[in-house]
């Protein structure tokens, strides 16, 4: 689904069938989708750590140093960056680290992998994410385009609805980590081998 298919779903979650067919439409809906559609995008992408939009990336240090004097080395995140998850050094061992403005972070280590949220075009979203957006962005629309609180309370309980189960579709979406390794597990092995 791209942008406009999204928000006319959500102009029908709130009982409005005139759809638009672009933000730049001279219409009221238009108007108000346009200025909500992406910040309602962004945060709901930064609130969970979704598995589409999870990316790691390996870090080396910029040449300025950090504004933090607590820190040696400084880094600059991906244009993409939302939300930082993790940082670990080439181990995979956690890092103390610090944010620093103009999307760039801290650390003592000079090379650095960063887990963290990115921005998704809104074309590669799930349909379960995109079905969620919908009821959210419906959820911030309907008293502008209807002043009517009642729907908005139905749309609430909608969205909270749809925003779980778009929850639990992307946890599903990826396997759980193995505790333990049942090959190489002495434990294991001793409890079925007499």
């Amino acid at each position: 689904m791209n942008d406009i298919e999204i928000s006319n779903i959500a102009l029908i979650h709130c009982g409005i069938v005139d759809t638009i067919s672009s933000f730049e439409d001279a219409s009221e809906e238009a108007g108000v989708i346009s200025t909500v559609f992406d910040t309602v995008k962004l945060s709901m992408l930064a609130e969970y750590p979704w598995n589409f939009a999870v990316e790691w990336s390996n870090l080396s240090p910029l040449v300025e140093v950090p504004g933090n004097p607590d820190f040696e080395y400084q880094f600059q995140l991906n244009s993409t960056y939302l939300r930082v998850i993790a940082v670990v050094d080439e181990y995979g061992h956690p890092l103390d680290w610090a944010y620093e403005a103009n999307n760039r972070i801290c650390a003592n280590v000079n090379n650095i992998k960063v887990k963290y949220l990115k921005n998704v075009t809104t074309t590669d979203l799930p349909a379960y994410f995109a079905n969620a957006l919908a009821a959210k962005l419906a959820t911030q629309i309907v008293i502008a385009l209807t002043e009517d609180v009642g729907k908005l309370n139905l749309l609430m309980g909608m969205y909270q609805r749809l925003d779980a189960k778009a929850k639990l579709l992307d946890m599903k979406s990826n396997p759980p980590p193995t505790v333990i390794s049942t090959s190489n597990s002495r434990l294991i092995q001793s409890r079925y081998t007499h």
